[in-house]
């Protein structure tokens, strides 16, 4: 099941459709792992993913009848050609994955058991507040616990120095939220936090609790806590 709802109402239609779009690309997937690093190599049955795009994308595109407005037609058969380019090539199809929490917490390095797979490492955080905005997080990994059946691990952040007064991030901060909220930039922080449980039998993640939190200080703040389990 793929169940999203959105306030405000007006927004429902548009979400509806990445939804749909998010189940063609996930629903039943089956992938080949890189055995060093545990991140998908190859889908196996990409071919059945762009035969389930295909029929959808006719429905699409018989929507076009139904619409008035050529710059709405025009902007949808873009969005139409970029999607088809995402999904039918394999590599397109796989960068999009990472970009879902999913895919980006499960395929790692934990999967194959790696011996390095405590090891710090670098995270590509994609700024929600401030479009094009890329930070470089520096994630530390803790062992909390370890037993015969699992392992515990607690993952941190640290961002690089120099971002928090960026001044691209002000420019956006002044142009976009300061004629709303009116306090002027103070700083920017981004971080990550994991806690998160691996059975070591098979090498699967088994329970894990994500917090993102990206904000300038004191003035405005987007929190995200992602819950991820193994269902029964």
């Amino acid at each position: 099941d793929n169940i999203i709802v959105v306030t405000a109402n007006q927004y429902q239609e548009a979400i509806n459709l990445v939804a749909q779009l998010d189940y063609i690309k996930c629903d039943a997937i089956i992938v080949k792992v890189n055995t060093t690093t545990g991140e998908i190599q190859h889908i196996v049955n990409h071919t059945d993913i762009i035969d389930k795009w295909k029929t959808y994308k006719l429905q699409l595109e018989s929507s076009y009848s139904t619409i008035e407005n050529k710059e709405a037609v025009e902007a949808l058969k873009e969005f139409i050609s970029m999607v088809n380019k995402q999904i039918t090539i394999e590599t397109h199809l796989i960068d999009d994955l990472k970009t879902k929490m999913f895919f980006d917490v499960y395929f790692n390095k934990h999967l194959v058991n790696s011996s390095e797979k405590l090891q710090p490492y670098q995270r590509t955080f994609s700024s929600q507040l401030f479009k094009s905005i890329n930070v470089d997080l520096q994630i530390r990994q803790d062992l909390l616990n370890d037993n015969e059946e699992e392992i515990q691990v607690r993952k941190v952040s640290e961002m690089p120095k120099g971002i928090e007064k960026l001044p691209k991030i002000i420019e956006s901060y002044d142009k976009i939220y300061k004629p709303m909220i009116e306090y002027k930039f103070s700083e920017y922080k981004a971080s990550f936090r994991e806690r998160v449980i691996y059975n070591k039998q098979a090498y699967f993640l088994k329970e894990s609790e994500i917090t993102i939190l990206e904000e300038v200080k004191n003035n405005i703040q987007l929190l995200v806590h992602y819950t991820l389990k193994k269902i029964d």
